[in-house]
């Protein structure tokens, strides 16, 4: 069975690949059940998670398909976060994906991410705090990914911006209306 971890874990990157885009693609869902039967051989192991944890952030820099960004993202979620050592690879390998954090699921994927490693046992401070950085860049990359960085830390400004906005397009409609009679 170790050989099998081995394995798994060695060709795991080209294995989410190859299910995810290509002429091997298997739907979200067969993706999804895949990929929790695979990463069951890994998600005891700290050093093997880190070093996944590093690959799959190195990934995002090649992917321009949201699919696969996505699935590598979903799988991402799937790994424990229980060391220091993976939160501090999730963070450093941000740069790589922060451009993809515009979409709802991978993003979603990372904020579980952060939930599960303060629930795997954030007790030390150190983490506490790393996990306290990851949390406050993960939400100013998706800001910027999704072109609300002007709004961040402000959600009273913010909201009262979209609904003027939302107020001068409903009387921008208005006066379509009463063009177009």
């Amino acid at each position: 069975l170790a050989t099998k971890d081995n394995a798994v874990y060695n060709n795991l990157p080209d294995i989410i690949s190859s299910l995810s885009v290509g002429a091997n693609a298997v739907n979200e869902e067969s993706f999804a059940r895949i990929m929790r039967f695979l990463f069951d051989f890994i998600k005891e192991k700290d050093r093997q998670t880190d070093n996944v944890v590093e690959k799959l952030c190195q990934r995002f820099r090649n992917t321009t398909d949201a699919r696969q960004s996505r699935d590598i993202a979903y799988c991402m979620a799937q790994l424990p976060f229980k060391s220091e050592r993976s939160v501090r690879r999730l963070l450093d390998g941000m740069p790589c994906y922060q451009d993809k954090l515009a979409d709802n699921a991978v993003f979603k994927h990372f904020a579980e991410i952060a939930s599960k490693a303060r629930s795997h046992g954030a007790q030390k401070q150190e983490t506490k705090t790393l996990l306290d950085e990851y949390e406050s860049k993960l939400k100013e990359a998706r800001a910027k990914a999704t072109g609300e960085d002007d709004d961040q830390g402000q959600p009273e400004e913010s909201e009262a911006k979209h609904q003027s906005q939302a107020t001068q397009h409903s009387d921008d409609g208005e006066d379509d209306d009463e063009e177009m009679e």
